[in-house]
């Protein structure tokens, strides 16, 4: 059957000003021959603090006009090309992906852990597992790897693998998703026992032993409405508010009807947001994104909550789906194989923007203004600091550019009446060739 992705952003702190959370594309976008696109995605995203780059793997030719065939970088701005060369059979089975002691970690669906070297600009493989490479986690340290091999989860101390306490295992042997919380490793996932201690899909390791999180009432972790445990699965965890986060194909944890559970280190607490199972989870600050699919309520939309209701966002990213999300530089990113969100163009990739009542993403940074935003009519372009502009252009979702003017002084108004309704790039040439790119509304 298939899945049909949905967000649903929950601002748990409730803030006092205006919020509009949409998804917006980054501008110039993922460069794919594929002229069908449908082989074209980001497959996942690697946080690489190092070097304050945000790593994207998957299937294409390469982002911004810069050749970086199935694996590029974004530091924010601008895309940077991937030093050597990302293999396509890699990115075509990557399913997890880390940063570990400086290297790229991917775990991968042909059974293996291949590791990067930034130094040497060169792939190994490190570890030959017996089925998928599913997740991958640090503790302690070492990197942890989990999936579908025996015995389900193993340590790496970067010499040499080991076993934890007899692994995670039953009549399925599926570790999705590690997370670490208070100084243990979580794993979730689908199985049934953690060592020798029956364990429904969740269990803690403190560095010497497995253990559930709930052994009373008959419940060993997380189980469907008719107790059928082997039915449900974690398909992922976030520590959010120093609290354990957990979304998935569940209905029930620790007896507990939830469909968003979380646990405080002590007792579990379900949640009764709007949503059905999830398939992701990420945290950022004062927020929290889940992304589901099934349910009834907000079928097939992205959602917010701001502590009081649930409000959309959009009508979803297109066919393709999403199949990752990372938080860099505070911001949230989205990757898959979408060509849009809502009505809106986002080509495989997209990050999460505030809009408020309108759209101004370089205001403070470039020193330029655009108001008023939405416009039925013209926008004003203020130049606010001592950048002399050369020329200004708008353009559509694609690149294409619809209108030129040369500005006359540091206030220009640009007709934009015979334009159709809907979102707009405006690029701001510097007299010394620097290019600002911003968005805007034609109601």
């Amino acid at each position: 059957m298939k899945k049909t992705t949905t967000f649903i952003l929950l601002l748990l702190a409730f803030n006092s000003h205006a919020q509009n959370f949409e998804w917006r594309p980054i501008v110039p976008g993922i460069d794919c021959d594929d002229s069908s696109f449908l082989s074209c995605r980001v497959r996942k995203f690697v946080v690489d603090t190092q070097r304050n780059v945000l790593w994207m793997i998957g299937l294409f030719d390469g982002a911004g006009g810069i050749i970086s065939p199935n694996a590029i970088g974004f530091d924010g701005t601008d895309f940077i090309a991937f030093p050597g060369t990302m293999d396509s059979f890699i990115a075509v089975h990557t399913r997890d992906a880390i940063m570990y002691n400086g290297d790229l970690i991917v775990g991968s669906s042909d059974n293996k852990i291949y590791k990067y070297d930034f130094n040497t600009l060169q792939h190994s493989i490190i570890f030959n597992a017996n089925d998928d490479v599913l997740s991958l986690g640090i503790y302690n340290g070492d990197l942890i790897a989990g999936g579908r091999f025996y015995p389900g989860v193993l340590k790496w101390n970067g010499s040499q693998w080991d076993t934890l306490g007899g692994g995670l295992w039953g009549s399925t042997r599926i570790v999705e998703c590690l997370e670490n919380y208070n100084g243990k490793l979580y794993a979730g996932g689908n199985f049934d026992f953690a060592g020798n201690t029956d364990a429904w899909n969740i269990a803690s390791w403190d560095g010497s032993t497995w253990n559930n999180l709930c052994a009373i009432g008959g419940s060993f972790g997380t189980d469907m409405l008719d107790g059928n445990h082997n039915a449900a699965s974690v398909n992922d965890m976030e520590v959010f508010n120093n609290k354990l986060y957990i979304t998935g194909q569940f209905e029930k944890v620790c007896g507990d009807t939830t469909y968003l559970a979380y646990w405080d280190d002590t007792t579990w607490h379900g949640t009764s947001y709007p949503y059905y199972q999830g398939e992701r989870i990420k945290a950022n600050g004062d927020t929290l994104i889940v992304e589901s699919y099934g349910g009834t309520t907000f079928p097939n939309h992205h959602f917010y909550w701001n502590g009081i209701q649930a409000m959309a966002v959009d009508s979803g990213f297109g066919s393709g789906g999403n199949l990752d999300l990372a938080v860099f530089q505070n911001t949230y990113y989205s990757g898959g194989g979408f060509t849009n969100s809502g009505n809106t163009l986002a080509f495989k990739i997209a990050r999460l923007v505030d809009v408020g009542t309108g759209i101004n993403e370089i205001d403070n940074e470039s020193g330029v203004k655009i108001y008023p935003n939405p416009s039925q009519s013209e926008i004003t372009i203020e130049t606010t600091s001592n950048e002399v502009i050369k020329l200004i252009s708008v353009n559509d979702l694609l690149g294409r550019e619809l209108i030129q003017q040369k500005p006359i002084n540091s206030n220009t108004t640009i007709d934009i009446s015979a334009l159709s309704a809907g979102v707009y790039l405006l690029q701001v040439q510097s007299k010394h060739g620097e290019v600002k790119i911003s968005k805007f509304i034609k109601e």
